[in-house]
């Protein structure tokens, strides 16, 4: 009952803790649970062989000579991203032109990467009204993703874990989307529910490390006639050649 906390930074780029799975399906005396007492002013405490040590300031202050050594190779460290820095420097001056189309390109991948992140935060945050006290105002209702994956896509899952797969090739593939009425975490993953009743998509590949769909809003703060819905057709015939006309918004 002490509160919420963020699994991602606030740039979304850093993971802060680890889904290690359910209660139930793990061993808890193999690990270490925070009893709620404050960590300011403490030394870090681990847990080696089930005897709970602490590395306080009174640990033994490196020689002299350790110290000398240690800052040696940080300026080394320094210098050879000095190096590397000037070395960029001057490819960049050498074509100044394909710096500055690098630089817009980066720019626009950051700005996406940033949308995804937003949207991923949002799905999260608007979690269904069964969870705990703090979630009311944040039901997750019905929303609009659009796949991020080229043809053949992403296939459906029959259950929320990758291994219950449709292999009918019916799932959505870029630049389509799909509304979704449901949200649940599986064992590797956050997957999200097809109202079409085909079956579950995974928000993320199984690592978490790349992103499969993003979250365009709720259905009624969309506009979907400038969306292509999955239609349920197979891969083969989504990867032919002008498979997507823009304004077909056929569900």
């Amino acid at each position: 009952g002490r509160g919420w906390l963020p699994v991602p930074d606030p740039a979304g780029k850093r993971i802060l803790f680890r889904h290690l799975g359910r209660v139930e399906d793990l061993d808890m005396s193999q690990y270490e649970l925070n009893d709620g007492e404050s960590k300011l002013g403490q030394g870090k405490s681990y847990a080696m062989g089930g005897d709970l040590r602490t590395s306080t300031a009174e640990s033994k202050v490196p020689s002299p000579e350790k110290q000398v050594a240690k800052k040696d190779a940080a300026i080394e460290d320094l210098e050879k991203q000095l190096e590397k820095l000037n070395h960029d420097l001057e490819e960049a001056k050498e074509d100044e032109d394909k710096a500055k189309k690098k630089a817009e390109k980066l720019k626009k991948e950051n700005e996406e990467l940033e949308d995804e992140v937003k949207a991923l935060k949002q799905t999260l945050k608007d979690h269904d009204a069964s969870m705990p006290d703090g979630s009311q105002g944040f039901e997750f209702g019905k929303r609009i993703f659009q796949c991020l994956q080229e043809p053949p896509g992403v296939g459906y899952r029959f259950t929320p874990q990758f291994s219950d797969k449709n292999k009918d090739g019916s799932g959505p593939a870029f630049p389509e989307v799909f509304e979704a009425d449901a949200v649940c975490h599986g064992p590797q993953a956050m997957f999200v529910h097809c109202t079409t009743g085909r079956g579950w998509l995974p928000l993320t590949d199984p690592k978490g490390s790349k992103l499969l769909f993003k979250h365009i809003g709720k259905t009624e703060d969309v506009d979907l006639s400038k969306w292509q819905f999955n239609d349920g057709e197979e891969a083969s015939e989504r990867s032919r050649p002008g498979w997507f006309a823009a304004g077909n918004t056929a569900k």
